[in-house]
C-alpha cells in the first residue's frame, strides 16, 4: 500500500503526445499521462491554425488510478528493425517480473499496450505477443536499434471511458484573434489523467492543453 501524501502544490503542466514530448497535436490523439498531485485541478486548451478560418477540437479528460496506464513500465534492451513491426527481448523480458515503481513487479507486455520509444511511430500499440522475447506492433519501427537495443516504455490502457472534463474549443480565427481558447475545472481524486483529443478541423488546427493543480 501507498504511504505518499498528495497535497495542492500551485504547479501547472501541459500535456505531451506521441514519442517527442510534442506539447501539442495536429491529429485526433490521446496524450501522454500526467500525474496528479491534488484532487483540485483546472484544464485549459488552447487551438489555433497556421492559416486563418474555422476551426475546432476536443478535449476529454480521462482518468486512471492504474499505475501501468499512468506511468508505464520500460522493457530494456529491446531490439528493433527498420520498416518492421517484429521486435525482440534477447532477455526474454516482455514476460514481465523486472521490478519497477514502488517495488512493484512490470506487468508481462500484453495485446493492446500502448509502445513508445526510439523509432516507434505515434499510436503504436502491441498487435500480437508471440513469446517472452519477441511482440508484434501495429505499426513498423522507422529505425533499427543499434548495439544493446532501445528502452521502450509500455502502457496499459486501463484508463475510464466517462470523462473527468469535457470542452470543445470552436472559432473562426483572424490575424487579431489567432486562437480559440477555453477550459474546465475538476475535482477527483484519480492519480493519473490525460488529454484525449478528438474531432479536430481546420487548416493547421493545433491544440494544446495544460493542468493546473
Amino acid at each position: 500500500m501507498s504511504n505518499e501524501v498528495r497535497i495542492r502544490s500551485g504547479t501547472v503542466d501541459t500535456f505531451t503526445f506521441g514519442n517527442t514530448g510534442a506539447v501539442s497535436t495536429t491529429v485526433n490523439q490521446a496524450s501522454l499521462p500526467l500525474y496528479k498531485a491534488g484532487p483540485w485541478s483546472t484544464f485549459q486548451g488552447v487551438l489555433n491554425s497556421t492559416t486563418f478560418g474555422l476551426i475546432t477540437g476536443t478535449i476529454n479528460i480521462q482518468g486512471t488510478n492504474d499505475i501501468w496506464a499512468g506511468a508505464g513500465f520500460v522493457v530494456n534492451n529491446v531490439v528493433t528493425t527498420n520498416a518492421s513491426g517484429v521486435v525482440t527481448s534477447p532477455l526474454n523480458q516482455f514476460a514481465g517480473q523486472t521490478e519497477q515503481l514502488q517495488d512493484l513487479f512490470a506487468p508481462a507486455v500484453a495485446v493492446g499496450m500502448l509502445v513508445i520509444g526510439p523509432g516507434i511511430p505515434v499510436g503504436t500499440i502491441v498487435n500480437t505477443v508471440t513469446n517472452a522475447g519477441s511482440i508484434t506492433l501495429s505499426n513498423n519501427a522507422s529505425a533499427t536499434s543499434g548495439v544493446g537495443g532501445v528502452s521502450l516504455r509500455f502502457f496499459t490502457n486501463n484508463w475510464c471511458t466517462t470523462a473527468l472534463a469535457t470542452f470543445t474549443l470552436t472559432g473562426t480565427t483572424a490575424a487579431a484573434t489567432p486562437y480559440v481558447t477555453d477550459g474546465a475545472t475538476s475535482v477527483s481524486a484519480f492519480k493519473w489523467v490525460r488529454a484525449n483529443v478528438t474531432n479536430i478541423t481546420g487548416t493547421g488546427a493545433t491544440v494544446s492543453v495544460s493542468m493546473g493543480i
